[in-house]
C-alpha cells in the first residue's frame, strides 16, 4: 500500500465496533488523503471490516469495567509499545482507559504526537463512585494536559471537566453525539394499533436502567395488559454492574417482559416497535440507540440525565423522566399509550431532528475541522 503523505494516525478504542460504526467515514477520508490509519482496538469481525477499507489493525484488549490490577497494566504497556513503534503524527483516543493511559504513554515515548480525545460519556466509574471514580478523576486531571483537543459529546461532561480544571476552555470542543448513518434507518411511523410494543436495548447493566424498565412494565401491565415490553442486549457477567441472567429469567417467567438476547438487526427491529425506552443513569455520551430509534420514527422515553437528555426535545420528540424512578417511567409510558397520536407526532419530529443535527456526514466534517484547528491540512 502506498501512502501519498508521510502522515500516520492511530485511533484507540475499547471495541472495534465503536470505530467501525462511528469512525469508518472519518478513517476513510484520512486514507483518501494519503494518511496511514492504524486502529488499536479489539480483533474481531468489525476490525476485519476496517481492514477492508485499508486500516491497519493492532490488537488491544481493554477491561471495560472498573480498575483491574491485573489487566490494566497489560493494556497500558500495549498502548506504550504501539506508540513507540509508530510515533504517529496524530493520536485519536476514545473511552476513559485509552484516553488516560494513552496520554501518559504519549508523554513517555512519542512526545511530538498530537492527541485528540473524545469523551464518549463517563460511564460506570462516575456513577459507582469510590476508588474507580477517584482514579479516573486523577487520571483526567494529570494526563489531559498533553492533549491538543478534547471533544465532548454532551454539555454536562464538558462543563464537569472545565469546572474541575481538568483542561482549559480552548482545549475543549463540543460535538454532540457520534452521529448515525441516517440512510441505514428507514422512517416507519405508522399509528400504533391496540397492542403497543415498547422496546429497550442496551448492555444489561443496572446503571442502564434495566430494573426500572422491568418495574415500569409491571406497573403499566396492571392497567394495560396488552402492552408488550421487549428487552434486548448482551449479558456481560464480567462487568461489576452486570444484571444476572437469573434475574432476567425471573422477569420473563413473571410475564413482565420478553427477553430477545443480543439484537443483531437493530435497524429492522426498530421498525416493529412503537416506543423506545432507555432509562439509563450511566453518564452516557449520547446513546446511539436513541438516535437510531428517532431516525426510524419512534417516540423516545429516556432519563433527564447527562447524555440522554441531549437526544430528546421534551414533549416534542419524546419524554424525559427522573433517573431511577420506575413510577415516573411508567407514568410517561402510560401517557403515550393513552395518546397514540402523540406517539406518531413525536416520531415524525424525531426523524426531522436526526436529519438536521445528527447525520454522520455532518459529524465527520466537524471532526475534520478539529484536526485542522490543531494544524493538519486535510
Amino acid at each position: 500500500m502506498n501512502f501519498i503523505k508521510d502522515k500516520t494516525v492511530i485511533f484507540v478504542a475499547n471495541r472495534a465496533f465503536a470505530l467501525y460504526s462511528s469512525r469508518k467515514l472519518l478513517m476513510k477520508k484520512l486514507i483518501d488523503n494519503g494518511w496511514k490509519v492504524i486502529a488499536l482496538t479489539t480483533e474481531d469481525k468489525y476490525s476485519n471490516k476496517l481492514k477492508g477499507i485499508g486500516v491497519v489493525i493492532e490488537k488491544l484488549n481493554v477491561n471495560r469495567g472498573g480498575f483491574s490490577i491485573t489487566e490494566d497494566p497489560k493494556t497500558f504497556f500495549k498502548i506504550l509499545s504501539i506508540y513507540k513503534k509508530y510515533k504517529p503524527d496524530l493520536i485519536h483516543q476514545f473511552h476513559a482507559k485509552p484516553i488516560i493511559m494513552g496520554n501518559f504513554a504519549k508523554m513517555l515515548v512519542s512526545p511530538n504526537s498530537k492527541i485528540v480525545n473524545t469523551i464518549t460519556g463517563l460511564g460506570y466509574s462516575f456513577v459507582a463512585g469510590g476508588i474507580t471514580k477517584k482514579l479516573a478523576s486523577i487520571g483526567y486531571k494529570f494526563f489531559l494536559s498533553g492533549s491538543s483537543k478534547t471533544i465532548f459529546q454532551n454539555r454536562d461532561d464538558m462543563q464537569l471537566f472545565l469546572d474541575n480544571n481538568w483542561l482549559e476552555n480552548e482545549e475543549a470542543e463540543l460535538i454532540v453525539s457520534s452521529g448515525i448513518n441516517i440512510e441505514k434507518f428507514d422512517y416507519v411511523n405508522n399509528k400504533p394499533d391496540k397492542s403497543i410494543k415498547i422496546f429497550m436495548a442496551s448492555r444489561l447493566l443496572w446503571q442502564k436502567g434495566v430494573k426500572e424498565f422491568v418495574e415500569a412494565a409491571k406497573i403499566v401491565k396492571k392497567e394495560f395488559p396488552d402492552v408488550q415490553f421487549e428487552l434486548g442486549g448482551e449479558i456481560d457477567q464480567n462487568h461489576p454492574d452486570a444484571v444476572p441472567e437469573s434475574w432476567i429469567e425471573d422477569a420473563v417467567n413473571k410475564n413482565f417482559i420478553n427477553y430477545l438476547g443480543y439484537v443483531n438487526n437493530m435497524d429492522d427491529k426498530l421498525k416493529e416497535i412503537d416506543i423506545f425506552v432507555l432509562p439509563s443513569f450511566y453518564r452516557e455520551g449520547v446513546p446511539r440507540v436513541l438516535l437510531e430509534a428517532s431516525a426510524t420514527g419512534k417516540a423516545i422515553i429516556t432519563t433527564d440525565s447527562p447524555g440522554c437528555r441531549e437526544a430528546v426535545i421534551e414533549n416534542k420528540t419524546g419524554k424525559l423522566v427522573k433517573p431511577q424512578s420506575s413510577q415516573d417511567l411508567a407514568n410517561a409510558i402510560i401517557e403515550l399509550v393513552k395518546n397514540k397520536d402523540l406517539i406518531t407526532e413525536m416520531g415524525r419530529a424525531g426523524r426531522e431532528r436526526i436529519e438536521s443535527e445528527f447525520d454522520i456526514k455532518m459529524i465527520t466534517e466537524k471532526y475534520i475541522d478539529v484536526y485542522r484547528k490543531i494544524g493538519f491540512n486535510i
